[in-house]
């Protein structure tokens, strides 16, 4: 294999708002990555001995991976504050692509969304109690799937919205502090419905979300 080697190029700016009690704060960062010679895995025939597949390791021609990063940071008053951002990118090969299956070629890059978001909120009314709200959005990606007969399926996964909220409480018991919380993690139960069971599974076809939709609570002690 020869070194993978990459170039990168970044700039920031940043802007700063003031309105009465209001406080906005905004950032754009454009980036590119050039790769040359970069790495990737081709299918090889499977093993005439026992079946198993078999991938080399070897280095394409080059990629680049080029995009820009948004932020906003909100404080709309002392007990709300907001933030929220997205990175539109594009991660293209740059010569015929990644053969993926005999004679099949792909020029986007592997579980590289073209966009991602998140957003988060914090809304503390009195000093004891805190309210915590969280989004992440995943655009659609391409992964690879080995099937159990051999072949090798491209998919398209679906945009994924993992949406979440915790409450946390603070009991004051002179200088102790006991803090119950309560919260719900993915709650449009967002995540994989066609992994893969048995034996000839491929354990690496694994996208989105983890956990499916999680009520959790939990007590914190502090003396």
């Amino acid at each position: 294999l020869r070194t993978e080697k990459s170039h990168s190029l970044t700039a920031s700016t940043n802007l700063c708002l003031h309105s009465g009690k209001a406080d906005i704060d905004i950032i754009a960062e454009p980036f590119l990555t050039m790769l040359s010679d970069a790495f990737a895995l081709r299918p090889l025939p499977d093993d005439p001995t026992d079946g198993t597949r078999r991938y080399e390791r070897c280095n394409m021609g080059g990629a680049r991976i080029a995009g820009v990063n948004l932020e906003a940071m909100m404080e709309m008053f002392p007990q709300l504050q907001m933030r929220l951002g997205a990175t539109l990118q594009q991660s293209r090969y740059t010569d015929e692509g990644l053969e993926w299956s005999n004679g099949m070629y792909e020029k986007h890059m592997e579980r590289s969304p073209n966009l991602y978001g998140f957003l988060t909120c914090t809304y503390s009314p009195t000093q004891r109690l805190h309210i915590s709200a969280s989004a992440n959005i995943t655009g659609p990606m391409i992964v690879y799937h080995a099937l159990a007969d051999g072949d090798m399926a491209r998919v398209v996964t679906p945009t994924f919205a993992d949406l979440g909220i915790r409450t946390a409480y603070d009991f004051h018991f002179r200088d102790n502090i006991l803090t119950l919380t309560l919260g719900l993690q993915n709650i449009l139960d967002s995540y994989q419905h066609d992994l893969d069971i048995g034996l000839a599974r491929d354990s690496k076809y694994v996208y989105g979300p983890t956990l499916p939709r999680t009520l959790t609570f939990s007590l914190r002690w502090a003396i």
